[in-house]
């Protein structure tokens, strides 16, 4: 299941069509494929795949959005970056954790204001 799930990834991210439907499909897969892995002990797995899942998010992010679909995707953000997070400090790289860390409480704390 897991690397049927992970060829549909490749497929699409080397897909000439870009679109947003595309893109929040592969951020569907990678963020599964990213608690999947975390699941199985495969943490620097999981964490490649939550890059990729940054990556596509930071690309989706519209500028003429609602503001309660902007405070949908700084909470995505947030989540994102503190799963982040935890992966990172379970791997002892914990500079880079608190790095994530900042980025998850400083979109957490814009939905706050």
């Amino acid at each position: 299941m897991l690397s049927h799930a992970s060829e549909l990834m490749d497929q699409l991210c080397i897909s000439t069509v870009t679109s947003r439907r595309n893109d929040m499909i592969s951020l569907l897969i990678a963020h599964n494929l990213a608690a999947c892995s975390q699941k199985a002990g495969n943490l620097a797995e999981s964490g490649g795949y939550l890059r990729v899942c940054l990556k596509i998010y930071k690309g989706i992010v519209g500028k003429n959005e609602s503001l309660s679909v902007i405070f949908k995707h700084l909470k995505y953000l947030s989540k994102t970056h503190m799963q982040y997070c935890a992966i990172l400090s379970q791997q002892n790289k914990h500079f880079e954790a608190l790095e994530h860390a900042k980025y998850g409480t400083l979109y957490l704390s814009l939905i706050h204001i």
